[in-house]
């Protein structure tokens, strides 16, 4: 019978355990690259958590986190299909703008508006500078 017991308690939290890491990963992670095109500068126009690294590549790496959102797992993905979370660099070789254009056009998903917490870390060429310009003023710059 304690044999039984301890079974029945090794698996219960087992279970326990997984869903609290299971809470812990974030609702969207997102990758992409794209080409530097030799930028000095790089501009983040994001509204995000922005996290700045540095690497000896010649383009950018973002990773998107959607940490917190009012929508589900399922919409937030329904989303990014359409592009919703698509990221676009544009400039020269003395600036390159990054943006989510989309993130500008108002959107509703069963008449709500998305509210989404997001982390946004991009990898740069070590020769780059970054500026943040948006309402989530978090940038953490290593270089």
């Amino acid at each position: 019978m304690k044999k039984h017991t301890f079974l029945l308690a090794a698996t219960f939290i087992s279970m326990l355990s997984t869903r609290i890491s299971a809470q812990d990963s974030p609702l969207l992670y997102l990758v992409s690259d794209m080409a530097s095109n030799g930028a000095a500068q790089i501009t983040l126009h994001v509204d995000a958590t922005v996290e700045v690294a540095y690497w000896d590549h010649n383009y950018l790496k973002v990773e998107i986190q959607v940490t917190q959102s009012n929508l589900s797992r399922v919409q937030l993905k329904s989303l990014a299909a359409m592009g919703f979370f698509k990221v676009e660099a544009l400039g020269n070789a003395a600036n390159l703008v990054v943006n989510m254009p989309s993130q500008l056009i108002p959107i509703q998903v069963n008449g709500m508006k998305p509210t989404n917490e997001m982390t946004f870390k991009i990898t740069v060429p070590r020769y780059a500078t970054v500026m943040h310009y948006g309402e989530a003023t978090d940038l953490l710059v290593g270089k």
